[in-house]
């Protein structure tokens, strides 16, 4: 009869010699925490999908079809949960074309946030990423409710930033919204900082740094002859304001200077020098 290691991928691959012939490992909250990976900057987007469609000729009719009824879609064999349910049976109505979420936004953002109130960590995922949907389909319409999602994000942390999953999914959302409105937010880039600093000043560090981990892209994507500038008027109104903020714009600033392979990012010496002349001025 076959036993647990018989039937070990890992273990009939590696013949027992790097194995414990155990299918699971357990991992504690640290490692856990290290494994989350919130890089959205090198998946496919939804931009990229809507390229790749267009390239290959697929129909126009499914182009036209909004992303966010597209995504509810994709979800409805994916996620069972009570919750999931309730909320795709009242939004999908809303989403049958970009005018007509136009013209019922208000509705929409307010059942979104009904929802993501006290929403199980099981019933995240669909909703969140619905969320970032709405941003590809409404585009500089969406901006005004980037603030108000993004405290909705923070306080679905408030108790819960030991779920790892849950911290995982909020972060793959923030990034996602950056990504999709960064001409908006590079724009207005101390309101943005302004509405991420609850998110920058959580009383947990590992929540810190993955605030400071997703902000920083909107750093390195400033244009290198502005960043000099911009970068202390962007930092200077929040430096001060509590501890753990201040530890939260160290890891900002950290994160904005890190590169691949333990090298420094191209916008370093910008930013250095951005960061002298915030810290005098502070």
């Amino acid at each position: 009869m076959a036993t647990g290691k018989d039937l070990n991928p890992s273990y009939l691959r590696e013949r027992g010699r790097h194995s414990d012939g155990q299918r699971f490992r357990f991992q504690n909250f640290a490692q856990r925490v290290a494994a989350v990976d919130i890089d959205v900057h090198h998946r496919l987007t939804a931009d990229d999908m809507a390229e790749w469609r267009r390239e290959a000729g697929e129909e126009e009719a499914e182009e036209a079809r909004p992303f966010a009824m597209q995504t509810l879609e994709r979800w409805v064999e994916l996620n069972q949960t009570g919750q999931f349910t309730a909320f795709r049976t009242e939004l999908s109505p809303m989403l049958l074309s970009v005018p007509l979420m136009l013209h019922r936004q208000d509705a929409i953002f307010e059942a979104l946030h009904r929802h993501l109130t006290g929403v199980s960590t099981e019933a995240l995922p669909p909703m969140l990423e619905l969320a970032t949907a709405l941003a590809v389909d409404l585009r500089q319409e969406f901006y005004p409710r980037f603030a108000p999602l993004l405290g909705a994000l923070g306080r679905l942390l408030g108790s819960s930033a030991e779920d790892v999953a849950r911290v995982e999914a909020v972060f793959t959302a923030a990034a996602y919204l950056l990504k999709y409105l960064l001409r908006q937010l590079l724009a207005d880039l101390p309101a943005a900082l302004a509405a991420y600093a609850p998110l920058l000043s959580h009383p947990k560090q590992h929540v810190r740094d993955f605030a400071a981990e997703s902000f920083s892209y909107l750093l390195r994507r400033l244009p290198r002859a502005s960043l000099p500038a911009a970068l202390p008027a962007t930092l200077l109104p929040q430096i001060g304001c509590s501890s753990n903020l201040d530890s939260g714009i160290a890891l900002l600033l950290f994160h904005t200077v890190r590169g691949l392979s333990q090298r420094f990012h191209s916008r370093t010496p910008e930013a250095a020098r951005a960061a002298r002349c915030s810290r005098r001025s502070a």
